[in-house]
């Protein structure tokens, strides 16, 4: 799995402006979250804890991998409306290479 993209902090909204700007995105298109591990997206409440079981058997099968989850974002995330498109869902991925 090769993803080639530009990458922001999730959290700052100046950040995911530019972000939106660079690649011409329109800001209603939620953007994927990508992390080291679903742990780090719960330790830093970004994703349920513990993940719902239809989540955690796909993430058992197919992470890391080319698995987009999405969840519904944990009621306390720090990140940005800009980057989930005011959705209350939020996309993120682990990739197989380290990220």
């Amino acid at each position: 799995e090769t993803v080639y993209g530009l990458g922001a902090d999730a959290t700052s909204p100046a950040a995911l402006r530019a972000l939106y700007a660079a690649k011409g995105r329109p800001a209603d298109n939620p953007l994927i979250l990508h992390a080291h591990s679903l742990a780090a997206l719960q330790r830093a409440n970004v994703i349920p804890n513990p993940l719902p079981k239809h989540a955690a058997a796909l993430a058992r099968a197919f992470v890391p991998g080319p698995l987009t989850l999405v969840l519904n974002a944990h009621p306390d995330s720090p990140v940005s409306a800009l980057a989930t498109a005011g959705l209350p869902t939020v996309a993120v991925r682990v990739p197989s290479p380290p990220v």
